[in-house]
């Protein structure tokens, strides 16, 4: 049974990273099987660390991936609090005692924001926030759910906590909380509170987003060879907005291939100098590395 199990979560993750070149009816069907086979996965499998956090780990890909894709969000959440539920009965040790268990609460928390269910992610922070208490992530999303349910002043003094404690990381907590409010505002579940907040976000990351991105490589007969771009280019905005890392671009230019708006602009710098380039939907074949 492990031989095939481990055969099952080889074929699980190789699904996973087909599901990128599906199309837009056959997503929810696929999803649908994904989640079948994490469900055999599971109560089939010996207990164990190596086989739970592998399928945590395929669990957050899979809502890392769908939370771009309006259509689906409400069906990740779901997906992501069965997947949870799932594992805590099977590896209810490892759920207790791992990080990734609240962590699979936390994207769930942050689906259900996006859909407007304020009440349900609040119960899905309280639970994470029991677990790990003074997890900056986990205070991030208690911080969310507080001012979205009108708790303004409770939110902020968590707020101000985790701008006070990001000096310890190098910003990573300011740049996470801005990711989370583009996303509610993209969604339309963010109030002037939580505006004013990124606005002041905005300013303690200036510098940041002026760095951008350096193009490391250019696929043969991709867009980006057929646009011009070269290695060395900094990839510096895209649609006007600065780009937050290269893990969420990527999955920005997959959603557009499913969307009704035609084509993107992203902004680049060479000598100095900016060039805005027209592009079309789908990925553009550059790697791409942070400029520190």
């Amino acid at each position: 049974m492990a031989k095939v199990l481990i055969c099952n979560i080889g074929f699980l993750r190789l699904v996973t990273a087909a599901l990128v070149d599906g199309s837009p009816q056959h997503l929810n069907t696929n999803l649908k099987w994904l989640e079948e086979m994490i469900k055999v996965c599971v109560e089939n499998g010996s207990a164990g660390n190596e086989i739970f956090y592998q399928l945590v780990d395929i669990s957050s890909r899979i809502n890392g991936f769908l939370m771009h894709f309006p259509q689906s969000v409400k069906f990740a959440r779901d997906f992501t609090i069965k997947t949870a539920t799932l594992l805590k009965k099977k590896y209810p040790l490892e759920a207790s005692d791992s990080y990734c268990y609240p962590a699979l609460l936390s994207n769930a928390l942050l689906m259900s924001l996006l859909t407007g269910d304020n009440e349900g992610a609040l119960s899905l922070s309280n639970q994470a926030v029991s677990m790990f208490p003074d997890d900056p992530v986990f205070m991030m999303n208690q911080a969310h759910c507080l001012a979205l349910s009108g708790k303004k002043e409770k939110a902020g003094k968590i707020y101000e906590q985790l701008l006070d404690m990001d000096r310890y990381y190098h910003g990573k907590l300011s740049l996470g909380m801005y990711k989370d409010l583009c996303l509610l505002q993209k969604y339309g579940n963010c109030p002037a509170s939580l505006l004013q907040i990124r606005e002041q976000l905005t300013r303690r990351l200036k510098n940041e987003f002026e760095k951008g991105y350096t193009v490391t490589s250019v696929k043969s007969d991709s867009q980006a060879a057929k646009l011009g771009i070269h290695v060395g280019d900094q990839l510096f905005r895209y649609n006007g907005e600065p780009i937050l890392d290269d893990e969420s671009f990527g999955w920005e230019r997959i959603a557009s291939l499913w969307s009704e708006k035609k084509g993107d602009t992203v902004t680049i710098i060479r000598n100095g100098k900016q060039l805005q380039l027209d592009i079309q939907p789908g990925l553009i074949g550059v790697g791409l590395q942070k400029i520190q």
